[in-house]
């Protein structure tokens, strides 16, 4: 956790001000051949943030969904799938 953690600290301190700037910094991070539970902090990280930005077109979205999916479950990618969509279609709903 410890490379894991200077990542963190930098994309932290942008993810408020500049979410993209924090995405590069994530997606800067080096992985291993095997990923790890921590390698899929920063790849849901990177989801998320791509997801509140509503930056569906950005190609690390995907990759960064399936590198999640390997080391979490296929079941997570679902999830998070479904909730971005119940979420969506409650906005639409909204007055």
């Amino acid at each position: 956790m410890q490379h894991h953690s200077a990542y963190i600290e930098v994309a932290e301190l942008l993810v408020d001000k500049d979410p993209l700037g924090a995405v590069d910094v994530y997606s800067r991070f080096p992985t291993a051949a095997v990923p790890t539970f921590d390698d899929a902090y920063i790849f849901g990280e990177i989801v998320r943030i791509l997801f509140k930005l509503e930056a569906y077109d950005d190609p690390r979205l995907l990759s960064n969904m399936i590198a999640m999916g390997k080391v979490m479950d296929l079941g997570m990618i679902t999830v998070l799938l479904v909730a971005r969509f119940f979420g969506l279609c409650m906005s639409l709903e909204d007055p």
